[in-house]
């Protein structure tokens, strides 16, 4: 939500793209769904339920960082490039511990989010021209 947000403030025009409503709409009613399902798996703990929180919390970080570091932190190209790929290597491994550790349910969740996640980072950056190396 917080990159939501500060992307929103940064950039306004990405609101006139194409599909951005639509998007971020998709986005918000899934962050909300994610936030309720981990709020019940803390009232109602049963076995896998804290590990698979905890690990889809950090997955979800991870995608985070990696759209953040391809457009809204304007960073070099190379520093955006290592950064980005080094975020996308620790998502996929707590993504994919998540799914060994949590729920089938969990796994879809997960999914769901990294693909909105990965649309909202490429309405961010689609009219974002990079900096000249």
């Amino acid at each position: 939500m917080v990159l939501i947000l500060v992307s929103s403030l940064r950039y306004p025009a990405i609101f006139r793209l194409p599909g951005a409503g639509l998007v971020l709409t998709l986005t918000v009613v899934m962050l909300l769904g994610y936030a309720a399902c981990g709020l019940w798996a803390l009232r109602h703990p049963a076995a896998g339920h804290q590990t698979g929180l905890a690990w889809g919390a950090l997955a979800g970080a991870m995608w985070s960082a990696e759209i953040w570091c391809g457009g809204p932190a304007k960073l070099p190209h190379s520093a955006e490039q290592a950064l980005g790929a080094s975020f996308v290597v620790l998502a996929v491994v707590a993504t994919v511990t998540d799914v060994l550790a949590a729920a089938a349910a969990h796994l879809v969740i997960n999914l769901a989010l990294g693909l909105l996640g990965g649309g909202l980072g490429a309405l961010t950056t689609r009219r974002l021209p990079h900096p000249a190396t």
